[in-house]
Order: structure tokens, then C-alpha cells, then sequence
């Protein structure tokens, strides 16, 4: 990215979090920071119960 051999990239994770004032990221002209939103979607509330509880069932046979 500081070598602008990438047009631009969207970065919603970082290694560490919050990314600190002092981050090289925010110094780039070609990255977007935005907020991990993926587990804010209706799909993930109307699912995410239900697949844990799946997950869960399945662990609990492989244990017995």
C-alpha cells in the first residue's frame, strides 16, 4: 500500500484493535477504514443462535 503497488483497499480488522492514532494506515491515501460490521447483519441475528446451538450439538457428539 506505501508503495502504491495496490490501487486501494478497504480494511475492516487490524492485528490490534482499536488501531492506534499513530497507525501507518491512516497516513494512506489509498485504504478505507470502516467498522467490522459483518455480525450486524439480519442474517447473523436470525442465525446466529441456531448455529451455535448446531455447533454445540455437534461438538457434545464427537465428545461422547
Amino acid at each position: 500500500m506505501q508503495n502504491n503497488e495496490i490501487a486501494g483497499a478497504a480494511i475492516d480488522t487490524f492485528d490490534h484493535e482499536p488501531l492506534g492514532d499513530n497507525s501507518p494506515f491512516l497516513q494512506l491515501d489509498n485504504v478505507t477504514i470502516t467498522s467490522h460490521m459483518a455480525g450486524s447483519t439480519n442474517d447473523a441475528f436470525r442465525n446466529t443462535q441456531k448455529k451455535l446451538a448446531e455447533r454445540l450439538l455437534e461438538w457434545d457428539k464427537k465428545k461422547s
